[in-house]
Formats: structure tokens, C-alpha cells, sequence
């Protein structure tokens, strides 16, 4: 952990020192913000977060943004055996136990989980909560990695279905099979910096930027009234080079691509975001994925949605959703745009193309 936080770090400083701050995973921030700012950053959920605030003089408001982080994480990180989600994880016992166990959960889970189990139905399984039994038999980025074999493959692929999650009240959950397993990777991050917004509103803060290793959240506008501007990570050049940029107020941009986590293995590359359907990384000719929403939730669930679903599906599916826009990337470096970023979104890389909305 230690030695993701630094390397998370120095990537930050380095691209500060071009001048342009690095916003998480695949996402930038290109131009200056005025002196009034003041950062704070900590290693939760996984990764580093960063908040950033201008103009606040509440001297504690850090302390109760990272707390609401850290509440958030106690619940919902599989990394911790004491968490909500590790509890309902062991009550699903092993594929030979008996029936799962319901488990109570706070308000926060329940929330994420109701949520998550919207955004399968909106993907069509694309996007899948109880995804753990893959990602824990895939071990993307694990010290010895290996393929697993097509057999343990479909094993696990028999317990990953988010239609069988059983919500027995309004405070409890199980598992609908044993061995089933929740990973909230996908959205916990997205609900934090909801959160955080929540926070930030009640206290007065107009400008502000959320960062939360790849979930970004624009408040309001920059100090001098312009909106931000986020530059879209290229996918093939070093951390920090930007393909394009767009104007942003008040909206969640997160990005899902195959570039931040994965393993080689005899030469071949394999990224972390699996395929419900198919149990294996997904290979559909996208490079990544950067959906624009007002709710960070929102845009978390529906980056990786939109990425398992591919080109034309999850185009289609984000061109059908009310507030909510997306950027997409191929192989073939075409980068398509939905209808609401069409005159938004700035080409800064003449090595890629707009393939839409030109």
C-alpha cells in the first residue's frame, strides 16, 4: 500500500510541475485555480484521495469530509474482514454451505446496493455487484499471477448474478446462492464523493474538487467563475498526457479503462474489468470509458457498464439517460462523443480522431 500511495504521489507532483494537476484515474485538470486553495490527502478505499477546497475558512471541514470517507470505507471495503460487506460475504459461506444468512447493513450499503442493482438491470448485467467471486479468482495485479483455468472460470461465473441478491427488509441483506460474493469497487467511490457533495453544499463551499483516485467531482466553478477543465487521460502514453479536455460545472467525471490495473502474463496483458458474461477481461476495441453525470454514483456504475457493453451498446445506453454524457476511446484511437459533448469536448492529440459529432 505504502508503495502505491508514493508512486499515486510522485505521479501528482511531476505532472503539477508541467503544469497540470493529475485528477485520479484518467482524468486531469489543465488549467490554474487561483491562490486560494487548500489540499489534504489520504490513502482510503483503495486509493488516494484528494479534496480540494477554495475560498473554505472551516478549519474542520477536512476532518469531516475524510471521517465521512472513512465511515464509508468501514462499511464497505472487502480489504477489511470487520467491514458490512465482508460480513455478508462470509454469511454466503462457501458453494457447499447451506442457504446464505441475511446480514444487517447500514443505510449506506443499503444504498449502494439498491443502486447497484439499478445499474444491472440499466446495463443488463454489464454491470454486476456480486462480480467478487471473479475478482478474487482473477487476483488481477497479485504478486503471481496466473490465468485461471476455464474450469474454476465457470464456477465462478455460476455465482455472479445480481439478480439474486435477497433484500429481506429494508436493513438487511443475503446472498441468493452460497458463494456468492459483493465487491462495491465499482460504486463505493462514486457514493463517497456524493457524499462529500452533500457535505460541501451544507457548509457553503461553491468551488471545490473531489478526487478520490479516479472518481472526480467539479463543484461549482473555478475561483474566477470559468468552469473547469478536465483532460481525458490518453489510454497509450504516460500518466498525466492528456487526449482531450471538456468544460465542466458541478457534474461527476470517473473513467474506466484497461491502463491503470493489470497483470502480464507470458507477454500477454490482463486488465481488471471483467466480464459478467464471459468471466474473463474485457476485450471489445475500447481503450476507456469517461462518463459525465451529476451524481458521482451514477457516473462510477455506469463507466464500467458502458466499457463491459462496448461501443455501440453503451453509446446507445448512455445517449438514452437524462444529465449523463460520455466519452469513448478505441483501440483504433476514435473517440467518440455523446450528443451533449459535441462543441464541449476539445481534441488535444492529433493522433486521435473524433470519429462522432466532428
Amino acid at each position: 500500500m505504502g508503495r502505491m500511495r508514493a508512486a499515486a504521489m510522485l505521479s501528482y507532483v511531476f505532472t503539477v510541475l508541467l503544469g497540470s494537476a493529475l485528477l485520479g484515474s484518467g482524468l486531469l485538470l489543465l488549467s490554474g485555480c487561483g491562490r486560494e486553495a487548500v489540499s489534504r490527502e489520504e490513502y482510503l478505499l483503495g486509493t488516494l484521495c484528494r479534496i480540494t477546497l477554495y475560498g473554505n475558512r472551516d478549519a474542520g471541514l477536512f476532518d469531516d469530509l475524510f471521517d465521512r470517507i472513512r465511515e464509508i470505507e468501514a462499511a464497505m471495503s472487502v480489504k477489511l474482514p470487520s467491514s458490512e460487506v465482508s460480513r455478508i460475504n462470509r454469511a454466503a459461506g462457501d458453494p457447499a454451505a447451506g442457504d446464505p444468512a441475511a446480514v444487517p447493513v447500514s443505510q449506506d450499503t443499503m444504498e449502494v446496493i439498491r443502486a447497484s442493482i439499478r445499474y444491472g438491470e440499466l446495463t443488463r448485467g454489464a454491470f454486476d455487484v456480486t462480480i467478487g467471486p471473479l475478482v478474487e479468482l482473477w487476483d488481477i495485479g497479485g504478486a503471481d499471477f496466473r490465468p485461471p483455468p476455464e474450469t474454476a472460470i465457470r464456477g465462478a461465473l455460476g455465482l455472479v448474478d445480481y439478480r439474486l441478491i435477497d433484500l429481506p427488509d429494508a436493513s438487511s441483506l443475503a446472498m441468493g446462492k452460497p458463494g456468492m460474493r459483493l465487491d462495491l469497487g465499482g460504486a463505493a467511490k462514486g457514493y463517497a464523493a456524493d457524499e462529500l457533495l452533500a457535505i460541501l453544499d451544507r457548509r457553503g463551499v461553491g468551488s471545490a474538487l473531489v478526487d478520490l483516485g479516479g472518481n472526480i467531482y467539479a463543484v461549482g466553478c473555478k475561483p474566477n467563475g470559468d468552469p473547469w477543465r478536465i483532460g481525458v487521460q490518453n489510454p497509450f502514453d504516460s500518466r498525466g498526457a492528456a487526449l482531450g479536455a471538456m468544460a465542466v460545472t458541478d457534474r461527476a467525471v470517473v473513467t474506466s479503462g484497461p491502463y491503470e490495473r493489470y497483470s502480464l502474463y507470458q507477454g500477454v496483458r490482463y486488465h481488471h474489468i471483467l466480464a459478467p458474461s464471459s468471466g474473463r477481461p474485457v476485450r471489445n476495441g475500447l481503450a476507456g470509458v469517461s462518463i459525465l453525470a451529476k451524481s458521482a454514483l451514477a457516473a462510477d456504475c455506469l463507466s464500467t457498464g458502458a466499457f463491459v457493453l462496448g461501443l455501440e451498446a453503451g453509446l446507445a445506453l448512455i445517449g438514452e439517460l437524462p444529465d449523463v454524457e460520455a466519452v469513448f476511446v478505441t483501440d483504433e484511437r476514435d473517440v467518440h462523443l455523446t450528443a451533449g459533448l459535441v462543441g464541449v469536448f476539445e481534441l488535444l492529440d492529433d493522433s486521435f480522431r473524433l470519429a462522432c459529432g466532428e
